[in-house]
């Protein structure tokens, strides 16, 4: 019975291990979300398109390289090494714009409460600082000129904490009102 569960427990391991690497299939269809969400990124943020286009290359040769290799796991490994070239950048700047959609789908959200007029008032602020945010990182990422990996990140980082602090606000604001709308319904019971 031990040896039973010994060797079980050995075969599951292997598995795993096998099962969690890096699979070539499954870095190739990496690969090719990247590069389209370089495209996308680049038409929407044009400013940052010279930094994801040279990692980009960047990660090209890398993957070139990674073809050639001999064995799939080799192989795989080296592709997962270009994919993450290139998937820096581009998840970043990727963040800045799941962030703004975020934000903006919770003013959104605050805007369609029903609420008194004090409160009105205070949901009212909360959404103008959230908006001013939303203009601020637009400002600043239309401003920004990274040439390169380390510039688009040390701009890519302030832009990201401005997204974040105005998030967590608007949130907190929204939490607060659904909390006490939430609570009003349940007294009319």
């Amino acid at each position: 019975m031990i040896r039973y569960l010994s060797s079980a427990s050995l075969l599951s391991l292997v598995f795993l291990a096998s099962a969690c690497g890096p699979s070539v299939d499954g870095e190739k269809k990496t690969w090719e979300r990247n590069n389209a969400n370089v495209t996308t990124l680049a038409a929407e943020y044009p400013t940052f398109k010279a930094a994801m286009e040279g990692q980009q290359a960047t990660a090209k040769k890398a993957w070139e390289a990674a073809a050639a290799a001999s064995g799939d796991e080799e192989k795989a490994k080296a592709m997962k090494a270009a994919n993450e070239t290139l998937g820096k950048l581009v998840n970043r700047v990727g963040e800045v714009k799941s962030k703004s959609e975020s934000l903006q789908s919770t003013i959104t959200k605050l805007g369609k409460l029903r609420l008194g007029k004090s409160q009105s008032k205070k949901r009212s602020e909360a959404m103008a600082k959230a908006r001013t945010a939303l203009t601020e990182v637009g400002t600043a990422m239309s401003a920004a000129a990274p040439t390169d990996e380390a510039t688009a990140m040390a701009a890519l980082d302030p832009i990201i904490s401005k997204l974040i602090s105005a998030k967590g606000a608007a949130s907190r604001t929204l939490s607060k009102y659904k909390k006490k709308k939430k609570k009003k319904k349940k007294k009319k019971k």
